[in-house]
């Protein structure tokens, strides 16, 4: 899955901030949940707690220390999630521009600008 190959460089800063807390494999779990949704904080722990079951029981602890009672914005992350899959394709041999752009539905022109952000040879 291409979640897999998004790095930190990848994320919006508000996910990143939330990878120094939690890290980075814990963010891009919830990620993988929670985008595009506002994701409540409880207060209290509880092992049974969806945070806990997706990103660990640290990773809650963690977040009610930092964020409890309060609503975090998972966004949609659409470009690391590009990048992500462009990884990810040239990972299993892609190297045409025009087939990541197919696979990726999106234009040669903005897989070229993202190949570009992120320093790859394609």
């Amino acid at each position: 899955m291409f979640w897999d190959f998004v790095e930190f460089i990848d994320l919006p800063s508000t996910m990143q901030e939330l990878a120094n807390t939690i890290g980075l494999n814990a963010t891009l779990a919830l990620l993988r949940e929670f985008h595009g949704q506002n994701i409540y904080i409880p207060c209290k722990f509880s092992e049974s707690h969806r945070i806990a079951t997706i990103a660990g029981s640290s990773s809650l602890r963690l977040l009610i220390e930092d964020q409890g009672g309060l609503y975090l914005d998972f966004p949609r992350c659409v470009a690391a999630q590009t990048k992500g899959q462009i990884r990810e394709l040239v990972s299993k041999g892609v190297k045409s521009r025009k087939a990541i752009a197919r696979e990726c539905h999106k234009s040669v022109t903005h897989i070229s600008n993202c190949l570009a952000e992120m320093d790859f040879a394609v």
